[in-house]
């Protein structure tokens, strides 16, 4: 009797497209409702809004992307790209001699999204091992 070995299978998170739709939202909406805010530089506030919106949409197109709902992925690098951009941004745009609240909002947005994505690239290479473990061996020169 021959043996089958049971390919990994992830579990499905049940968000569909409403897992792209509320990231892309949620950027939005707080972009939009911190672009006039009194702050030092408004040019380096905007900015900053600009990176990290980018970073919202990246994510929501990061699960609209899995399960073959959108056909384009953005390559892994892509995104490690994009956390050194954020990251740049966050701390090249802040206002250092006069922190305030938008010190506080840089960084608590900053964070979560930075995260978030880390760990989208960090799924994406679990389950692409996974994948290529449960095809079995294939050849080295491929």
């Amino acid at each position: 009797m021959e043996q089958q070995e049971a390919s990994p299978t992830r579990a499905s998170s049940g968000t569909g497209v409403l897992g792209g739709v509320v990231p892309a939202a949620v950027t939005v909406a707080l972009a939009a409702w911190a672009w006039n805010a009194d702050v030092p530089s408004p040019v380096a506030h905007r900015v900053f809004l600009v990176v990290w919106g980018l970073g919202g949409l990246l994510l929501a197109g990061e699960h609209l992307s899995r399960g073959g709902r959108v056909g384009v992925r953005i390559a892994t690098a892509g995104h490690v790209f994009y956390l050194g951009l954020l990251a740049g941004a966050a701390l090249g745009t802040t206002a250092w001699s006069q922190l305030g609240a938008v010190f506080w909002y840089q960084l608590w947005w900053s964070g979560p999204l930075a995260t978030a994505l880390t760990l989208a690239v960090w799924e994406r290479h679990r389950i692409g091992a996974a994948g290529s473990r449960s095809n079995g061996r294939r050849d080295s020169r491929m």
